[in-house]
């Protein structure tokens, strides 16, 4: 079980080796965790409300998050843990699901 999150998950993904898993969640962070251990390895805090979804790029250096207020961020890691560097650019449009 994993515990840290103060408020409900929004989204859980598995990282491509299945070692870690990134949760994101209604209480402004995303959260990366080791699978063996349960715990977790670092926090990555939103100042822009909930945090709707979070995932791995393909080749695992980087980590995206989408935010209540429309922005995106991505978060540069040398091993998705330490060294962690925020860029954030707002969505200028919103994109229609529906289509």
């Amino acid at each position: 079980m994993l515990s840290g999150h103060a408020g409900p998950v929004r989204s859980a993904v598995f990282s491509s080796d299945g070692r870690e898993v990134l949760t994101a969640g209604d209480d402004g962070s995303a959260r990366l965790w080791d699978t063996d251990s349960g715990r977790q390895l670092r926090m990555l805090a939103s100042a822009a409300g909930a945090v709707y979804e979070a995932a791995f790029d393909p080749d695992g250096k980087r980590i995206v998050t989408t935010n209540e207020d429309g922005t995106a961020s991505v978060w540069a890691c040398d091993f998705c843990g330490l060294g962690i560097q925020q860029l954030r650019a707002r969505a200028t449009r919103r994109l229609d699901s529906s289509s």
